[in-house]
């Protein structure tokens, strides 16, 4: 009679060890997660539009695909000191890389405002970019980036200093035009990624005299040589840059 207490016993102890070795031998499903973004090199990318993560510069504009060249373009502007960081992308499997930037570049605009401008004649387009305008609001400052034929850019120095500046492909001169009470006219030419300043032409009325000055300068930003002339004109021709030639 005690051995039939124990039988339900020992069915009921191994009905238990019997599950619990059933639940520990199942194998476990690791759990898979796909992330939304993929971040590289500090940058996010989200369907092709690369968003950069700059300490204290936030990005105001999109980036522009100039298609004529294969290059996108963007500035990102710094609110603490009005400077700008230029970036230039390229495509590399599918997605834009910045392949080379400028840093501390002074502007008043936050936007990309461009041109596209064969500055040193040598048959490939540059960019001009707007920076600001100066007081009289005729006067537009642009900064100048010259394109090598390997997509490569270089800052034309001192392109930001003459307003309104544009290249003759005639002439091949870049010139400026100032507007401040008087008219100036400038010629420059350029020297590796140098703007040099080559003549310059101040024209004011008085009456019905139109007054004239002539300005040469050498290599170094001297005037070298000159002259004044006059013309009884009616005081029609102050913005005539060839009025007295």
């Amino acid at each position: 009679m005690k051995h039939k207490h124990i039988l339900p016993f020992l069915f009921i102890t191994l009905l238990i060890f019997n599950c619990h070795t059933k639940n520990n031998t199942e194998p476990i499903q690791e759990a898979s997660v796909t992330p939304n973004t993929q971040t590289k090199n500090n940058t996010t990318t989200h369907s092709n539009k690369v968003i950069h993560h700059q300490v204290l510069q936030i990005d105001t504009s999109e980036l522009i695909i100039i298609d004529s060249i294969g290059i996108g373009f963007k500035s990102i502007y710094n609110y603490e000191n009005n400077l700008i960081k230029i970036e230039f992308h390229q495509q590399n499997k599918g997605e834009w890389i910045v392949m080379q930037s400028i840093d501390s570049i002074f502007s008043q605009s936050t936007q990309n405002e461009i041109d596209l401008m064969d500055f040193n004649f040598d048959g490939l387009d540059d960019i001009r970019l707007f920076t600001s305008t100066g007081g009289r609001g005729s006067n537009e400052y642009y900064e100048v980036f010259l394109r090598n034929k390997n997509n490569e850019f270089k800052r034309l120095k001192s392109s930001d200093m003459p307003p309104n500046i544009i290249p003759n492909s005639k002439t091949k001169k870049v010139e400026a035009v100032r507007f401040y009470g008087k008219t100036r006219f400038e010629d420059h030419f350029i020297i590796n990624d140098s703007l040099i300043l080559e003549k310059s032409r101040e024209v004011w009325t008085n009456g019905n005299w139109t007054y004239t000055k002539n300005n040469q300068y050498d290599q170094n930003g001297v005037v070298s040589k000159s002259s004044i002339d006059s013309i009884f004109d009616g005081g029609e021709n102050e913005y005539n840059p060839e009025v007295a030639e």
